[in-house]
């Protein structure tokens, strides 16, 4: 599991100044195209310290989305972070 010391794109971030948050490392991450179902696979992914498992919950042994991407005119966004995603 990789974490926000060892992760490249936390080390660019903390060298150009971007705030080290989950919603700035995800939107640099995917270049602002997030993926249009967030799945645990995705969760998993991310830096230890950005992951947020409170997000999902087990439902028939799989995990579900708790707070899904709802649209927003030509937007995705996440309730709970206010990530976006352009459609």
């Amino acid at each position: 599991m990789q974490t926000l010391a060892d992760d490249p794109l936390a080390v660019f971030m903390r060298k150009e100044k971007i705030p080290l948050t989950r919603e700035n490392y995800i939107a640099l991450n995917y270049l602002g195209e997030l993926p249009e179902d967030w799945r645990p696979e995705d969760e998993a992914d991310l830096p230890a310290e950005l992951q947020d498992w409170i997000l999902f919950s087990l439902v028939d042994g799989q995990f579900a989305l708790e707070m899904p991407m709802v649209r927003k005119g030509r937007m995705l966004r996440n309730r709970r972070y206010g990530l976006r995603q352009r459609r």
